[in-house]
């Protein structure tokens, strides 16, 4: 007998990730690293808030490579979903001056990444030039003493 082959001109269509499940992201659950790059003193703990205010709670904050940032630079996994990305990314830029997403990952263990900028009407902290506070002399320390002079030798 030969074979007989049916094609099923209505083939079922192959499941996939409705973009609503991919909505439903809980922010209590995904990983924030926060990196101060801008210089100012308790500036990821600022934004550390900002986040908690939005519902975020797993959230490490720290100093980045450096402190010479401008932009905020932002970085996020795969798995956070368009809408909370906008959300993210219009918070930080009420924020802050400006705000790069970048298409890097973040680091290893965290869904978000961000290293602070910038503030409008921030600038960047100047170096203080470090001084060396010397004694104030004394009125009799400043007048000049006299020096020995040398005697003179005789020769033979």
């Amino acid at each position: 007998l030969p074979t007989q082959i049916i094609f099923d001109e209505n083939p079922s269509p192959t499941p996939s990730v409705e973009p609503e499940s991919q909505e439903k992201v809980d922010k209590k659950e995904l990983k924030v690293n926060i990196l101060n790059g801008s210089g100012i003193a308790k500036e990821a703990a600022f934004l550390q808030k900002i986040l908690q205010e939005m519902g975020f709670e797993d959230i490490d904050t720290g100093n980045a490579d450096k402190d010479t940032y401008e932009a905020t630079s932002v970085k996020f996994s795969q798995k956070i979903p368009s809408s909370l990305k906008k959300d993210i990314l219009d918070k930080l830029e009420d924020t802050y001056k400006k705000v790069d997403e970048s298409s890097k990952t973040p680091s290893k263990d965290y869904d978000i990444e961000i290293i602070t900028g910038l503030r409008p009407g921030v600038s960047k902290p100047t170096p203080k030039a470090t001084v060396k506070a010397t004694p104030a002399a004394d009125e009799e320390e400043a007048s000049p003493t006299p020096a020995a002079s040398p005697s003179p030798s005789s020769s033979p």
